[in-house]
């Protein structure tokens, strides 16, 4: 899976409209928001990578919890499944800022 950089910002907004209405969102929907957030920043993550940048690790990676948290969808509370969202939208703006930077010397 390739992210398309226009579809970001569409998605972003998906992701921040989705998190205010959750309650109106069944499972199956929540689990396709969280899995397609999970692959966006892993493949944000991927073209850091490729494109020389450095990333911050983290404790906690969080396309594995996106994924797991997917996967329990139906256990996990609204409100969980909300904040991870806000939290995801949050991750895949900032990569996208983050690999759209021009590079030392590249300016």
């Amino acid at each position: 899976m390739t992210v398309e950089p226009n579809s970001i910002p569409g998605f972003v907004a998906e992701l921040f409209r989705a998190a205010n209405e959750i309650e109106k969102l069944g499972t199956e929907e929540r689990q396709r928001l969280l899995e397609r957030a999970s692959h966006t920043i892993g493949d944000l993550r991927a073209a850091m990578i490729r494109a020389g940048r450095v990333l911050e690790l983290e404790r906690t990676d969080p396309t594995f919890r996106l994924r797991a948290i997917s996967l329990q969808a139906k256990d996990i509370p609204s409100s969980r499944i909300a904040a991870e969202l806000l939290g995801a939208a949050q991750e895949i703006r900032t990569l996208k800022i983050k690999l759209e930077q021009p590079t030392e010397g590249s300016a």
